[in-house]
């Protein structure tokens, strides 16, 4: 059961949040300007609308966190007050990972290659590690140039990797040499920390058929009880236009899936008004679709979950490939983008979920911390 010292530093201290209003202060005049930027740009209204919109999106952005590019992208200008008090704003999710995750957690999720060491026979797929000792010393190894002579075509991506520097590598049409190549990429700033090549996937016919362009992926959220482990949240993202990358930020297709029978039910876009009951580029239904193999999907991300016990909320991006559900990625802190697919919040099944790890977990980590500083412990 959540103590009384949590519930009153989530209900109290975190919904007047002093940094909040700190960096508000501090940014006022920039912010003012950068709101009004954004207002002009989006918004075509009467200056007396366009005065009331700001005095909304700065009270959301004030009391709850909610950036003015979510308020503006989910509409919560034309919601009612109880729909806009729906919307988990990025700030709170972040909140509650950092409460109930265990922060040893982050390297692993986080690091491409920490992560496909931990998971390797889930990738089944090969990666090369070009280290950030390789990118000093501008170092390309044999087992690199192995990899180049089994692969003709492969991937390339930074190990922090948030769609930025995204490359597929087909060594057929390169005009320069690939060895020439990659000494190019590592002396790119996105690339200082180190990068990976990764063997191309093959993906399933059904999945590609939305975009071909792009590998189509299932991000879902595993949520572990302790006695218990539920997938949540899961959408299908798919690309658009010629762009290989599926992310919500690069304006892709999300769609939200039912988590028990995983057929789509919804889809949309990170974009203001956007619906869709077919993809815009293919024409290819998506409303009813029923995502093959979805019990074996649930199956393999609950075990991998397991892998984690003290990390009780973790996001993954999965593809089905020619040999089966493959992990594309993992996340600490996975983005609630469902709420985009399905145009509106998910508070009441956010804070169910909250209450029961907080029931199952006992004392939050800002608890423990708090006991540790003080050196006594707080009954509840």
């Amino acid at each position: 059961m959540e103590s009384y010292l949590d519930k009153f530093i989530r209900k109290y201290v975190r919904k007047v949040n002093p940094m909040w209003y700190l960096y508000y202060c501090w940014r006022n005049n920039y912010s003012d300007k950068r709101l009004d930027d954004y207002v002009q740009k989006n918004y075509t209204l009467e200056n007396k609308e366009i005065a009331s919109i700001k005095k909304e999106m700065r009270k959301y952005w004030l009391w709850r966190g909610v950036h003015h590019s979510d308020f503006y992208e989910m509409s919560l200008d034309n919601k009612s007050e109880r729909e806009k008090k729906m919307f988990v704003p990025r700030w709170e999710e972040v909140d509650l990972y950092f409460q109930v995750n265990d922060t040893r957690y982050i390297d692993i999720l986080i690091n491409k290659w920490n992560c496909y060491n931990c998971f390797k026979e889930f990738f089944k797929r090969q990666i090369i590690l070009i280290s950030k000792d390789d990118v000093r010393n501008n170092n390309i190894n044999d087992e690199v140039m192995d990899f180049l002579e089994t692969h003709e075509k492969f991937i390339i991506k930074p190990l922090s990797f948030y769609g930025k520097g995204f490359r597929i590598i087909d060594t057929e049409k390169e005009s320069t040499n690939v060895k020439s190549l990659l000494h190019e990429f590592l002396k790119r700033p996105e690339f200082s920390d180190g990068f990976l090549l990764e063997e191309l996937v093959i993906q399933d016919n059904r999945l590609a058929a939305f975009h071909p362009e792009s590998v189509n992926i299932i991000r879902i959220i595993t949520v572990n009880f302790g006695d218990a482990i539920e997938t949540k949240w899961p959408v299908f993202q798919m690309g658009r236009g010629n762009s290989a990358v599926v992310n919500a930020a690069a304006r892709g297709v999300i769609a939200a899936i039912d988590e028990k029978t995983g057929i789509i039910t919804h889809a949309s876009s990170k974009q203001r008004g956007s619906s869709f009951t077919i993809h815009p580029d293919t024409k290819k239904p998506l409303i009813g679709f029923q995502i093959p193999s979805w019990n074996e999907l649930c199956e393999t991300l609950k075990s991998m979950a397991s892998r984690c016990p003290d990390c009780h909320i973790i996001g993954w991006d999965m593809a089905l490939s020619d040999k089966g559900w493959i992990v594309m990625d993992s996340t600490y802190g996975p983005e609630l983008v469902v709420q985009w697919a399905l145009n509106h919040g998910i508070r009441d099944e956010f804070e169910e979920i909250r209450n029961r790890l907080h029931a199952k977990k006992g004392k939050s980590y800002l608890h423990r911390r708090l006991e540790d500083y003080l050196s006594v412990p707080l009954n509840p």
